[in-house]
C-alpha cells in the first residue's frame, strides 16, 4: 500500500467524525452548557489579555465549535479559526452551538485540518490557541503543543479546558 500510515489515520478519523453526531438536541444543549461553564472560569481573563492585540484565536479540534462560539462573545476576540478534521461536523454543529450559546458566528471561520501536523498559520500569528477536550486526541501531545508555541505570538495564550489528565 502506498498511502503513508499518518494519512490512513487521518482518513479514518475524518470518516468517523463526518458521521451524524449522536444524541438529541437536549444532549447537545447540555454539552454546550458544560463547555460554557468551564469557559466562564477564564472568560474575563482571556478578554483582558487580548485587549490591544489583534484578537486572533484558533480552536483546535473544534468539532461542535462550542468553544469558538463562546470566544466569539468576547469584545477583544476579533477572529476565530475553528480547526477540525471534519468540516462536515463543524458545519452541522456550529448553528446548533450558536443557538444554545449565543455569540457572533461572523467571527468564526471553520477550516478542515488535522492538528496532528503542521498548523496552517505563520510563526507568531495567533494571540490565543484553545482546546476543549481535544488535546488528548493528539497523536503526540508534545508535538502539537510545540506547533501551538510556534504559531502563538510572544505572550500568547494557550488554554486546554476539560483535559482531565492535565489536571492537578
Amino acid at each position: 500500500m502506498n498511502t503513508p500510515p499518518e494519512q490512513m489515520v487521518t482518513s479514518s478519523d475524518q470518516a468517523f467524525y463526518d458521521q451524524e453526531p449522536a444524541g438529541s438536541l437536549e444532549d447537545h444543549a447540555k454539552w454546550m452548557r458544560e463547555i460554557e461553564f468551564y469557559f466562564h472560569g477564564y472568560a474575563d481573563r482571556i478578554n483582558s489579555a487580548l485587549a490591544g492585540t489583534g484578537g486572533y484565536a484558533a480552536e483546535l479540534g473544534a468539532g461542535s465549535c462550542g468553544l469558538s462560539v463562546c470566544l466569539s462573545r468576547l469584545a477583544n476576540v476579533k477572529r476565530i479559526i475553528a480547526l477540525d478534521i471534519s468540516m462536515v461536523r463543524m458545519q452541522k454543529m456550529i448553528d446548533l452551538s450558536a443557538t444554545v450559546l449565543g455569540g457572533d458566528k461572523s467571527k468564526i471561520q471553520p477550516i478542515a485540518c488535522d492538528f496532528n501536523g503542521r498548523l496552517p498559520f505563520e510563526d507568531g500569528e495567533l494571540d490565543a490557541v484553545v482546546f476543549d477536550a481535544a488535546l488528548h486526541h493528539a497523536r503526540s501531545m508534545w508535538a502539537t503543543l510545540g506547533e501551538c508555541n510556534r504559531v502563538l505570538k510572544t505572550g500568547g495564550i494557550l488554554i486546554a479546558q476539560r483535559e482531565s489528565y492535565l489536571s492537578v
